[in-house]
């Protein structure tokens, strides 16, 4: 029977089996007065009792909860070594150069992951990559390229095998870019592709390199044939002027003596196209001194008045301040004469022909600076050819600089005019920038820094009269007998003794015999048995305060390059105008 308001005492009365009647109003008593504090706590023995008959529940329990605090714990210790690894992932995948990516094999190979480095490489987001939501890896991929980049990863699943490949893209700002990628197809139990794991590496600055190397490799091999081909042409074209000055002093014949000049021009042009090879190759021994740009340009624009086309207009905007750089006067003004007939080319078969020639000073910005990043300078001079006519197609672009590229008709030109002016601007430490379409004209950009003052005009005009000796004694040497007899005769014609040698040896020989008459030593640079240099050494040992000449059609083992150049020291280079070698001569003797 179960009371109604039954208490601890009635409930430990039952257990220990006694019957307490329901009605028995002293025991209502007595439930009423325990069931006020303190009589409502449990005694010990309750507990005791409890362990007694439910012990292996409760031991159960302890263990379900120790499990669960258990699991609990390990649960936590996994999710700190999932971030930590996480962090690790990450920090590798943000380190390694390039874009790491996960893809599937389909059609477009959709990105499920690719990292944030490809935004650097493409210009676009990250997330414009996830899943193809804006634009496809595939699609930004060169036309060109695509064919390729395709059939490689076809064949690395095919032969599961990792896929390598070079190959452009097109970045957010339509520029080529070129990267590297290579990738390796995941398999399931089956053998089915799961997806593409792989890096993407921009290449653009390694290919840029790459092909400097290449020019480098080729401009090496074109510097030492044409070497070669200048050292022996212009030893022959000197013997051939010097043969026509004596031709023209011994015929008055004034039809004959216009036509001796006309040969002695030709000879002096096929010199200025060898120079203009070497200036190419960088293989030309330019005299660098500090000279006006403005005055080349207005000298070379009175060369080329006479062959603008009638029909073209020709404009110029010449800065008035005199600006100044460090070059070879005849080789800068060889670049205008250059750019300004190929305008006058390109306008030459057209109605309404323009050409434009502009000089004046630039300031570098940092656009400039960082379009081209070997510049140093911030102050140039800038010359700018611009035209009209026909322009240059954007296939031919990347070879307007090839020695012997043209896109002249047959005979119209040799295609060493741009590339020799390439190899002058470089050789003067100076930019050059083409911006050409076909059917619009061309532009043409040349930045010189500026460097220095003038030189002293004195030193650039050039003597036009002979000069007269007074019996002075020069010993010339040349292994070129052509050369030897022909300056022999041209010099003793000046009222000079000359002594002749066709070789250093016999040079230092004769030298050694005769040096007290000797007054003045020409001498060519590049001979067998010993070399001019080597020969001008011995001559010093001899005598410390002998007058040279070197005399040299090329420097092929920039001999003058390697070492000082002594006082009473001077240099010509052959073919040379026989006026100019009588003031050296008479300018060598005389200070």
């Amino acid at each position: 029977m179960t009371l109604p308001h039954d208490g601890p005492v009635v409930q430990q009365m039952r257990l220990h089996g006694f019957n307490v009647a329901a009605d028995y109003e002293p025991v209502r008593d007595i439930l009423r007065d325990l069931r006020l504090p303190p009589y409502t706590e449990i005694p010990g023995y309750y507990w005791s009792y409890l362990w007694e008959d439910y012990r292996w529940y409760i031991v159960i329990g302890v263990v379900v909860v120790l499990v669960i605090l258990l699991l609990v714990v390990r649960l936590r210790l996994a999710n700190r070594g999932l971030q930590e690894s996480e962090t690790r992932y990450r920090t590798l995948v943000q380190n390694i150069p390039g874009a790491t990516y996960r893809c599937n094999n389909d059609r477009d190979w959709s990105m499920s992951f690719i990292s944030s480095e490809i935004e650097s490489i493409t210009g676009y987001a990250t997330a414009d990559f996830l899943n193809n939501s804006v634009r496809s890896y595939a699609s930004i991929i060169h036309p060109d390229d695509q064919a390729m980049v395709k059939q490689r990863v076809a064949e690395g699943i095919e032969k599961c095998q990792p896929f390598a490949m070079e190959y452009r893209i097109l970045n957010s700002r339509g520029e080529i870019r070129w990267v590297y990628e290579k990738g390796q197809a995941v398999f399931n139990d089956t053998g089915e592709v799961k997806w593409l794991n792989g890096t993407i590496m921009d290449h653009t600055r390694e290919k840029e390199l790459e092909d400097e190397l290449i020019e480098a490799r080729k401009m090496a091999s074109l510097g030492t044939l044409v070497g070669g081909i200048a050292h022996e042409f212009n030893n022959t074209l000197a013997g051939m002027t010097g043969q026509l000055y004596l031709a023209k002093k011994e015929v008055h014949v004034p039809a004959v003596t216009k036509r001796l000049e006309a040969i002695e021009g030709l000879s002096f042009k096929v010199a200025g196209m060898i120079k203009q090879l070497l200036a190419f190759a960088h293989k030309d021994l330019v005299q660098m001194r500090s000279v006006s740009l403005s005055s080349c340009v207005k000298e070379a624009l009175k060369l080329n008045s006479v062959v603008t086309p009638p029909r073209a207009i020709f404009r110029q905007d010449i800065s008035s301040d005199e600006l100044i750089v460090s070059g070879d006067q005849v080789q800068l003004q060889q670049v205008v004469i250059n750019l300004i007939r190929n305008a006058c080319d390109a306008v030459a078969d057209i109605d309404g022909g323009e050409i434009s020639v502009l000089l004046d000073f630039f300031e570098a910005d940092e656009t400039f600076l960082a379009r081209n990043e070997g510049a140093t300078a911030h102050g140039f001079a800038h010359l700018r050819v611009s035209d009209n006519g026909v322009g240059i197609a954007e296939e031919d672009m990347d070879k307007v600089f090839d020695p012997f590229f043209t896109t002249k008709a047959i005979g119209k030109g040799t295609g060493l005019g741009l590339s020799m002016v390439y190899g002058a601007v470089k050789g003067h430490g100076g930019i050059i920038e083409i911006n050409s379409e076909l059917g619009s004209g061309t532009q043409v950009h040349i930045y010189i820094p500026l460097h220095g003052e003038k030189g002293s005009e004195a030193e650039q005009q050039q003597s036009t009269e002979i000069v007269q000796g007074a019996g002075e004694t020069i010993l010339l040497v040349d292994d070129n007998l052509s050369f030897l007899e022909t300056n022999r005769d041209i010099i003793a014609s000046m009222n000079y003794r000359v002594l002749t040698a066709d070789n250093g040896v016999k040079a230092c020989e004769l030298f050694r015999e005769k040096q007290h008459k000797i007054d003045l030593v020409i001498t060519d640079l590049v001979m067998p048995l010993m070399g001019g240099v080597e020969a001008a050494a011995v001559f010093r040992s001899i005598q410390p305060d002998v007058k040279i000449v070197f005399a040299t059609g090329y420097d092929r083992n920039e001999s003058l390059l390697q070492g000082e150049k002594m006082s009473g020291e001077t240099i010509i280079f052959k073919p040379f105008e026989i006026e100019k070698m009588s003031a050296v001569i008479h300018h060598q003797l005389h200070h």
